[in-house]
C-alpha cells in the first residue's frame, strides 16, 4: 500500500484509513455528519499516537456527499477506493455509483464489503460493468 492513493466511502471512525495510512498509503477518509465529526476526532487521536511512535501517517479527512462529484477530490482517479456496509437504502445506490464512476480509474482497485440485506450482489454487477 505504500505510496498509493486510497479512498474509503463511508469510513464511520476510521478504521480502516487508519491502518491503510499506517501500511504507507495516502488515505482521503470521507464521511458525512453527523459522523464526519467523531471520524475527525479519531484520525487526530491516531495521528498524537503515531507521532509519539516516531511515525507519520497520511489521513485526509472530508465530507463527501456522494452523488456530489465536484472539487478537489475529484481532479484524479484513486489507486484504491475501499468502503464497507455502505448501502443502508436503495436510495443510495445511484449517488454511489456516481461517485464511484468519478474516482475510479481504468488501474482502480476497487474493494466494497457489503452485507446482503437484499439484492446489494445486483448493485455490485451493476457498478462493475459499468465501471469497466
Amino acid at each position: 500500500m505504500a505510496g498509493r492513493r486510497v479512498l474509503e466511502l463511508g469510513a464511520g471512525l476510521g478504521l480502516n484509513a487508519i491502518e491503510l495510512a499506517a501500511k504507507g498509503a495516502r488515505v482521503v477518509a470521507t464521511e458525512v455528519e453527523p459522523a464526519l465529526s467523531a471520524l475527525r476526532r479519531s484520525v487526530a487521536r491516531n495521528r498524537a499516537c503515531w507521532a509519539k511512535a516516531g511515525g507519520r501517517a497520511a489521513v485526509e479527512v472530508c465530507e463527501l456527499r456522494w452523488g456530489e462529484t465536484e472539487g478537489e477530490l475529484f481532479n484524479e482517479a484513486f489507486d484504491v477506493v475501499v468502503g464497507a456496509d455502505l448501502l443502508y437504502s436503495r436510495a443510495l445506490r445511484a449517488p454511489l455509483l456516481r461517485t464511484l464512476q468519478r474516482v475510479v480509474g481504468p488501474c482502480t482497485t476497487v474493494v466494497l464489503a457489503l452485507e446482503a440485506r437484499g439484492d446489494e450482489l445486483a448493485f455490485l454487477s451493476e457498478a462493475a460493468s459499468q465501471l469497466a
